[in-house]
């Protein structure tokens, strides 16, 4: 909200991106709505082509100052994106799809947190879109907080791999899994996945400690 005040204060475009957080991966519609503002541009893809590639760009209309036709390219046009994108559109509007998105997350996350995982120092994000910060219980911080592992994430990962879950990591030194399911994944597969990623990060642990 600050950076939409100086933005406007200074009559700068806000522009959003929302590749991976737009289109109900957030638990809403769109990321930028949690904070209540309008941007100015908001670039979109990923989920907008339901598997197409398919990207976007949408803008306040004071901002067009192309003619027609100036905006050309190699894979403008794509006739089958088109249509995969608005039966996707629609299916998420049918389905209130952000929703679902928002209580899957809170199923998802309470399976993580509530479990007896120790290497589990954090679970964090917005819908479908999280993260799982890995720690070393026995390494303490100057703040008191268990230090993060990359090195543990990055055999969780592999663990993940061998038991079926492919799975992203990331954050600073790599110690963050990003778990990214399909916003239509089902109660039975998050608790599947969840599953595989405790057993992961305790087989881990036993090679890593």
């Amino acid at each position: 909200r600050e950076l939409h005040r100086i933005a406007k204060q200074n009559d700068i475009p806000l522009i959003v991106d929302e590749v991976q957080s737009g289109f109900c991966r957030s638990g809403n519609k769109f990321a930028f709505e949690y904070s209540g503002i309008t941007p100015d541009v908001v670039v979109m893809s990923k989920a907008a082509g339901g598997s197409q590639p398919l990207s976007c760009i949408v803008f306040d209309k004071k901002l067009d100052q192309w003619g027609p036709g100036m905006h050309a390219g190699t894979f403008r046009g794509n006739g089958l994106a088109f249509s995969a994108g608005a039966a996707t559109l629609r299916f998420m509007r049918e389905q209130k799809l952000w929703e679902q998105v928002e209580r899957k997350a809170k199923l998802f996350r309470s399976l993580l947190e509530d479990s007896d995982c120790k290497y589990i120092g954090d679970v964090r994000g917005l819908g479908l879109m999280m993260g799982i910060e890995l720690v070393d219980p026995n390494e303490i911080g100057k703040d008191g907080v268990p230090e993060a592992n990359g090195e543990l994430c990055a055999q969780t990962q592999v663990e993940c791999l061998k038991r079926g879950l492919i799975i992203e990591k990331g954050g600073r030194g790599g110690t963050v899994l990003r778990p990214l399911p399909p916003l239509v994944v089902t109660d039975q597969e998050i608790t599947q996945g969840a599953e595989i990623i405790i057993e992961s990060i305790n087989a881990a642990a036993e090679k890593v400690y």
